[in-house]
């Protein structure tokens, strides 16, 4: 039987629905053979070719006409030198503690859907159907206008997403609630220094009553990521934040972090980024500045 949470819509005001990428063509250079580890929710549909996806317990494939549907994490991509695809690439939380509102996990692979082309199909009719685009939230500019477009369309797009999403997935949505255990290690996380890895999360597992192991466990369940990558977005969202302040420069941001080696910083960040501290920097602020 389907777990489907009814709330009121002042309520639903407090779950945040962020897009982060829309964008249709042929793969990034960098995204076509990858290694990565990424914080948002993907959905795929192959306009062209195929791709492979290895992901820690799955292994997902697709055709041309054919939806996948990825949870944040660590994965492998391999897109044919043909590929042409549609991204979304967005999240979905509760504003309280940042607990995901839906969990796609371990994804999904839907050979077709009917109601989600459509969807793509009016969003791209009204953009006038480029044959490449790229709408993102860090870094292009774009008029209200095209904003509320984008947004607009992908809310549609996810509305018909969520039905198709509940037939195969009957622990789709995640209360806001949140386990005490969690809350009291996830402050123990956030009043961690950025400047060096988590290597051992036992104080924090100390701090909710849990052994490590369990803790772990709780937060895949709770965030979808274990503490560690937990602790690394937040290590990347102070990389970013430090990257963009006036007169910064990436050698002391990586010191910051506690990279001695600046080309270790360049490789950690891209990994998690999928771009250069340069290129991210020359993306927000229009330079190529050091």
């Amino acid at each position: 039987m389907e777990k489907v949470i009814t709330l009121e819509p002042i309520d639903w005001q407090k779950c945040h629905i962020d897009l982060s990428i829309f964008r249709q063509g042929p793969p990034s250079e960098k995204g076509r053979h990858s290694d990565i580890s990424i914080d948002i929710l993907t959905a795929w549909r192959l306009d062209e070719g195929s791709v492979k996806v290895k992901m820690p317990k799955t292994l997902l494939s697709a055709e041309a006409g054919e939806w996948l549907f990825l949870p944040a994490g660590s994965r492998r991509q391999d897109f044919s030198s043909d590929a042409r695809v549609t991204v979304f690439g967005f999240r979905i939380f509760w504003e309280s503690n940042y607990r995901p509102a839906l969990d796609i996990s371990p994804g999904l692979h839907i050979r077709r859907a009917a109601q989600l082309d459509a969807a793509v199909r009016s969003l791209h009719s009204q953009l006038g159907s480029p044959s490449s685009y790229t709408w993102h939230s860090r870094g292009l500019r774009r008029n209200i206008e095209d904003n509320l477009l984008i947004e607009g369309g992908f809310r549609m797009w996810l509305s018909e997403a969520v039905r198709l999403w509940r037939q195969h997935l009957p622990d789709l949505e995640n209360q806001r609630e949140e386990d005490p255990r969690v809350q009291r290690a996830l402050r123990w996380i956030i009043n961690q220094p950025v400047d060096s890895p988590l290597v051992d999360i036992g104080p924090g597992a100390k701090k909710a009553g849990v052994s490590p192991r369990h803790l772990s466990r709780l937060f895949l369940q709770h965030y979808h990521q274990t503490p560690h990558s937990f602790h690394q977005q937040r290590r990347l969202q102070y990389a970013r934040q430090e990257l963009l302040a006036p007169g910064s420069r990436i050698k002391y941001v990586a010191s910051k972090l506690g990279f001695s080696d600046l080309s270790k910083f360049s490789s950690w960040f891209r990994r998690l980024e999928q771009m250069s501290p340069r290129q991210y920097r020359a993306r927000q602020l229009g330079s190529d500045g050091i």
